[in-house]
This record gives structure tokens, sequence and C-alpha cells, in this order.
């Protein structure tokens, strides 16, 4: 929908061509990281629901000052202006789901614990139902 209609989207806010044309690119260049950004916001959600939000504010932030220097880096290093600047988001939810993810494997926060059937006797390894 980005992708496609992006200025459409944008006619809804402006009239403006300029901005509609700045829009378009921004949205058809974010168009190509939603299903990251999808999946960072949905593992960042599991993370903070599990207790891991001190974890998750580093990565949050961390991701965000990222951006700054790429940005700068593709904007004006590379000469692509602002469209350096939509593609640094892109590069920053990347590295932000990266690193959730690594974390996420890390923590293995649905593996049983370790002493869950250590205590069991041998061949009893079935929760009991009462």
């Amino acid at each position: 929908m980005f992708l496609f209609y992006g200025r459409s989207l944008a006619s809804w806010f402006t009239d403006d061509p300029n901005v509609l044309d700045e829009a378009a690119l921004y949205l058809a260049i974010v168009a190509f990281t939603q299903a990251a950004t999808a999946a960072y916001s949905t593992l960042q959600q599991v993370m903070t629901g599990a207790g891991r939000t001190l974890q998750m504010a580093y990565v949050s932030i961390a991701g965000n000052l990222v951006r700054i220097p790429i940005a700068w880096w593709f904007s004006a290093g590379l000469g692509f202006g602002a469209t350096g600047i939509w593609w640094a988001l892109n590069v920053g939810n990347i590295l932000k789901l990266a690193a959730i993810f690594w974390l996420f494997r890390r923590m293995r926060l649905f593996a049983p614990a370790a002493d869950d059937l250590s205590s069991a006797p041998e061949g009893k390894n079935e929760i009991p139902i009462s």
C-alpha cells in the first residue's frame, strides 16, 4: 500500500505538490521494511512483557541513536539528501530487529527451566494432573 499508494495517502493531509512528492518517496522507501518493523515491535512487546524492560530500553535508545550518524552518512556523505535519511530509518529498524532477535534467542524465554524435570523420578517426566 505504501509502495504504490503513498501519494494518495499523503494527499489526505496536504495538497502541496512538494510535500506530496517527498511523502510518496518516504512511504515507498519505508514500505521495504514494514515486515521488519512489525517484527521488531512485536518482539519488543514480548520481551517487555517478559520483564526485559531495561534491555528493550537499551536497544531502543541505541537503535534510535545509531540512525543519526547513518542518516548523516547516507544524506551528506554519500550525497543522497533526504532519501538517505529515509533509508537510515530503515537501517535503524533492521538493526533493532537484529538486536532484539539476538536477545530473544539468548534469553530462552520459553525454554523449560533446568530443574523442572531434574527432580522427577526416573522415567516420570510427565507433569502430574490432579
